[in-house]
């Protein structure tokens, strides 16, 4: 043994992936519940705990992700970018957790090099759903497996009880996802068919562009005036879950929603 580390503060801490960064060093991403020793941060009953040592095991720096119920890591990988995606399962639906489709959620998580939280996605429907293991494609998109027992939300065609579970997906092109309910931007209804309804608070908005999972741009409206009421005509969309980025000069502000 060339050498040894012990993790963690005065609750239960564990960890379930390991990988090398291509500076040399680790990445470890796990759970805790602790919040004190080397754990700083937690949200609640458990979170994604993810730390990055040397290359001797000396901790560089820690995060803890999620809400205030039961968050686990289950895997991690360095992206093209420098950064990190963390995925497992997740509880919450506060905190940095938003979009929670109903009980026990896969939840994947976009971090930059320094482990900052840059965006996340949970993943599924109202049933059991989680997220065991991920990658990124060489399309830049990430592919990642499970299990479910859900057959709505994102997951359709489940053949019984529980099924493997396999998505590609992306982070939504060039912006760090904010929570569904914030104030700058509200769509309705939702799950929408055909007529979506866009209720903008900021002022001036240049465009709206809605995204696919893959991060595919699929619809544009461009804004010649001050507009905060808009219809949006979705029917064109296949069924599935998309993104509705608003941005002008200053922000970008994002919303997420099913098309039936």
């Amino acid at each position: 043994m060339q050498w040894q580390k012990c993790f963690g503060g005065s609750v239960n801490d564990k960890s379930s992936s390991v990988i090398q960064t291509t500076d040399g060093n680790y990445v470890l991403l796990g759970s805790t519940s602790s919040n004190d020793g080397d754990v700083s941060g937690n949200h609640g009953a458990s979170d994604f705990w993810i730390m990055k040592t040397n290359t001797s095991g000396d901790l560089q720096w820690q995060k803890c992700l999620g809400g205030s119920e039961i968050d686990y890591g289950y895997s991690v990988i360095e992206t093209a970018d420098g950064g990190y995606i963390a995925t497992g399962i997740t509880y919450s639906d506060n905190g940095d957790v938003s979009g929670n489709h109903g009980n026990l959620e896969i939840w994947a998580t976009k971090l930059n090099s320094a482990g900052i939280l840059q965006a996340q996605l949970c993943l599924g429907g109202t049933s059991d759903d989680q997220g065991k293991s991920i990658i990124q494609t060489a399309a830049g998109s990430f592919a990642l497996v499970g299990h479910t027992y859900s057959n709505n939300g994102d997951v359709s065609g489940n053949h019984g009880l529980i099924d493997v579970w396999v998505a590609n997906f992306s982070f939504p092109v060039g912006v760090d996802e904010v929570p569904h309910h914030q104030p700058f931007l509200s769509v309705f209804p939702n799950p929408v068919t055909n007529l979506l309804m866009v209720e903008l608070k900021e002022q001036l908005v240049e465009n709206l562009t809605v995204y696919d999972m893959l991060g595919q741009k699929c619809l544009t409206r461009y804004l010649l005036q001050v507009e905060q009421n808009i219809t949006l005509d979705v029917s064109s969309l296949a069924s599935g879950v998309y993104f509705l980025k608003a941005r002008n000069n200053r922000s970008r502000f994002l919303a997420k929603f099913t098309k039936q």
